[in-house]
């Protein structure tokens, strides 16, 4: 019954940038974690963020909606968020609604730190 409830997020340095590993599924009920990991980063002075999606088997519009806004609140101050996600059924999420294009989708970690230069 717990098991919708896990999920992992870890953060490490990398180049000028902060990595958010992401283990689970990112829904109404473990999308709070995720926000919270990514507004303390930002809150410390990080500009540039990479959330890796590779472990995420779902997420959902909440998931998405946090994205959306960490992503804008970045480029309000100068910054950039990427993602990296080669799962095609996250991807599919993505482009369901629309939003493939609104964010920078990367292949690896290597991609989206190369896109921050």
């Amino acid at each position: 019954m717990n098991s919708h409830l896990e999920i992992q997020v870890n953060t490490r340095p990398a180049g000028k940038a902060q990595v958010v590993d992401v283990n689970g599924e990112i829904d109404l009920y473990t999308s709070q974690v995720v926000q919270k990991c990514l507004l303390n980063l930002m809150e410390q002075g990080q500009r540039y963020l990479v959330v890796d999606l590779e472990d995420v088997g779902y997420l959902d519009s909440t998931g998405l909606g946090i994205l959306m806004n960490a992503s804008g609140q970045l480029q309000d101050q100068g910054g950039s968020l990427a993602i990296v996600c080669t799962n095609e059924r996250v991807l599919r999420i993505f482009e369901l609604i629309g939003m493939l294009d609104s964010f920078r989708v990367c292949s690896s970690e290597a991609e989206a730190l190369a896109s921050f230069d």
